[in-house]
């Protein structure tokens, strides 16, 4: 039986308060379709969390915050940095191309050092993403066609470890390939 998150039941100025409070957490930014006054009832909660360092290179989690789906995403603050040293545009589907189009659309909730508003006010005045071109697109068809047909060939088997491969693989690279 799970337990659910003590978080499940707290608002999320609640949740980022006492976040706030862990030393290893640099900086919260909310991205997604949860931002406003006014929330839709379909929105979830993404949080992106800026850790001084991440030694299990955990990148993504998901609990409930105030009885809304939250997804974790966890980012080191060398990316903030990689941002704030940029000459040129960063690759989109790197970790640092990500921070900047999440600090592009996102709301900074809490910033230890000051970084992140130095960031975001970066990203929001320049042209900091490298533009896709056609190696992108072609990587990215690539990807996606590999991976199902790597889930197909599983499905086809009985064997129930093929079985739970599939259903990973469908979990792992579902959204990741769409986004990358």
């Amino acid at each position: 039986m799970t337990t659910p998150s003590p978080s499940a039941a707290m608002a999320l100025d609640d949740v980022v308060a006492r976040l706030a409070q862990h030393p290893r957490i640099d900086g919260l930014v909310l991205v997604g379709s949860a931002q406003g006054e006014h929330l839709p009832a379909y929105a979830d909660y993404d949080l992106v969390i800026v850790l001084a360092a991440n030694p299990l290179r955990l990148h993504v989690g998901v609990t409930t915050i105030d009885a809304r789906l939250t997804d974790l995403i966890f980012v080191e603050k060398s990316h903030v940095q990689a941002i704030l040293d940029a000459k040129h545009p960063v690759d989109p589907g790197e970790w640092t191309g990500r921070l900047v189009a999440w600090l592009q659309e996102g709301t900074v909730l809490f910033d230890r050092h000051g970084a992140l508003a130095a960031a975001h006010a970066k990203v929001t005045t320049t042209s900091l993403l490298r533009p896709l071109d056609a190696t992108d697109v072609t990587q990215a068809c690539f990807g996606l066609n590999y991976n199902v047909a790597q889930t197909a060939r599983l499905l086809t088997s009985d064997d129930p470890v093929y079985q739970l491969a599939a259903l990973v693989r469908m979990q792992w690279f579902g959204v990741g390939d769409l986004l990358a």
